[in-house]
């Protein structure tokens, strides 16, 4: 009897040593004041929850907590967490507490609701009931934060969320319409997707600022009317298991389009009616998710394209090695390194493998893509230099899979002597920006524009890219009160910047003036 108490205690001894706590304030980014009242819930699964309740000066202190990686939310009526620079969601934040931890001067940041809200109207002027609105976030790493609607039996419609600017479209079909195999489409003319306050693309649409605890009301948007046209063809290649067909169009970006699931047939055919003008993306997967097609662009003018041939092809293994370039006498590396490969466009899951002491990875259910190839956690400085694929080679980071993966061999290079580009955003007039913080982006083509290659300057105008591969470059910078990061802002500037090249190692400094012109085309 006295071991098992002495058993006991030691393992609660044990347990409380190796506890974990969190202390720090919440703070309300309208006034820069605590922020008192807010619910804190730290969560790990579904039946290990700790929680505490923001004091009248904004502090929160959570003790006695098992380590463990929790996902943590902040709840206060009328407010939103501002999510952290790294985060891709405004719900919930990740929090890794490690044995015996003591986290303090935790900052949560919380904002008061916007708002925007408006009527839907038809091209008559008449109210469009019961449609689906999406307001998507012009900064484009806050993909996630999109606020979503749909409207009332009047064509209103109100949607809540975080502060700053959106561009608002709507669409009488939802987010996706789902066809079953063999319905038969009517072919009437359809409204398009429509972006505030009247236009069929995002280039064309003007953004809404949603400020904290406003409504920007009025955000009326009439939809457009445009001729139906059908997509169609046959899937070879498949088994005994029904057979989607994806279609994602509308807009050069996947993420902001239009999406359509349509069921094959038992003969393999599918067709899609109801289709405005614009370049589709088409793919299918089989159910048991063994068997998918490489991606068919397709661009919809004023015909139908009924022609479409999609040839599923199962998964493969890939498997492959890394090797590290230019690392100093003594240099550590992380001692965990994952090789990713990100599809280039929707249709497939991204795959990652990670990396032995020898340098192999593997990869499992591989489908046929294009892939941007990255390496997780990538040391400073570290680009991806090259990419062999069968003994041919590519310099630079994509990897073409569009013919399937079979049985190939993967060699990733990695470079530890990128280059460094760091410098400062001036006005039009070469004077400094004061506490503006511009979006600012290092890329080679106008395609390139997105994800790692578009930075959020400090205050004051200051940037650095590190890890920048050897090439032409040029550099851009656009005003946040005109835009907030959207392609579309920042490839209509790349073409009036100066090109200048950039070799290995090098320590660029360049400092580049802000975009005259407005985004949306006035001065």
């Amino acid at each position: 009897m006295r071991s098992a108490i002495l058993c006991i205690l030691s393992c609660s001894c044990l347990a409380a040593q190796n506890a974990a706590s969190i202390e720090g304030v919440v703070l309300d980014t309208a006034t820069q004041k605590p922020l008192p009242g807010v619910h804190i819930n730290l969560r790990a699964g579904e039946l290990v929850s700790y929680g505490a309740l923001s004091d009248k000066d904004g502090q929160i202190s959570i003790a006695g907590i098992p380590p463990d990686v929790y996902l943590l939310s902040a709840q206060r009526n009328g407010y939103v967490r501002v999510p952290g620079k790294e985060e891709t969601a405004s719900v919930e934040a990740e929090v890794a507490l490690g044995p015996g931890q003591h986290l303090t001067g935790f900052v949560i940041e919380m904002s008061p609701r916007a708002a925007i809200a408006g009527r839907v109207t038809d091209e008559y002027g008449d109210p469009m009931p019961f449609v689906h609105l999406e307001a998507v976030p012009g900064d484009l790493r806050r993909r996630a934060q999109s606020l979503y609607a749909d409207t009332d039996d009047r064509g209103q419609y109100r949607m809540t969320g975080l502060p700053g600017a959106y561009f608002v479209k709507v669409s009488d079909t939802g987010v996706a319409e789902f066809i079953p195999a063999g319905r038969a489409d009517s072919g009437a003319p359809a409204h398009a997707v429509t972006w505030y306050p009247s236009a069929v693309s995002r280039e064309q649409a003007r953004a809404v600022e949603a400020t904290a605890g406003r409504d920007a009301t009025g955000i009326d948007i009439q939809m457009v009317r445009t001729f139906s046209l059908t997509l169609g063809g046959v899937v070879t290649g498949r088994g005994d298991h029904p057979v989607q067909v994806t279609i994602v169009g509308g807009d050069p970006d996947p993420f902001y389009g239009t999406r359509k699931f349509a069921m094959a047939g038992p003969d393999g055919k599918f067709r899609v009616s109801g289709l405005a003008p614009g370049r589709y993306s088409v793919a299918a997967f089989d159910y048991t998710n063994t068997l998918r097609s490489p991606r068919v662009e397709v661009s919809l003018q004023a015909t139908d394209e009924t022609g479409l041939v999609l040839n599923l092809t199962p998964s493969a293994e890939l498997s492959g090695s890394l090797k590290v370039e230019g690392a100093a006498p003594g240099a550590t590396l992380p001692d965990r390194l994952t090789v990713q490969f990100q599809p280039i466009g929707a249709g497939v899951q991204a795959k990652g493998g990670d990396v032995d002491p020898e340098g192999r990875f593997l990869m499992e259910q591989v489908f046929p893509a294009r892939f941007r190839v990255s390496v997780v956690p990538l040391p400073e400085n570290a680009y991806v230099k090259s990419v062999t694929l069968d003994g041919a080679e590519s310099q630079s980071d994509r990897l073409d899979l569009t013919q399937g993966a079979g049985a190939a061999r993967v060699t990733v290079v990695l470079s530890l002597k990128g280059a460094q580009v760091e410098g400062a955003v001036t006005d039009a007039d070469g004077k400094p920006l004061g506490n503006l913080r511009p979006f600012v982006a290092l890329a080679a083509t106008p395609e390139d524009i997105g994800g790692d290659t578009i930075d959020r300057a400090e205050a004051g105008g200051t940037f650095r890219f590190t890890g920048v591969r050897p090439g032409k470059y040029r550099l851009v910078a656009i005003d946040p009160r005109q835009n907030t990061g959207d392609h579309a802002a920042l490839k209509k500037a790349f073409s009036q910047a100066m090109e200048f090249e950039v070799h290995e190692g090098d320590r660029i400094e360049k400092d580049v003036k802000i975009a005259a012109e407005a985004p949306d085309g006035k001065p």
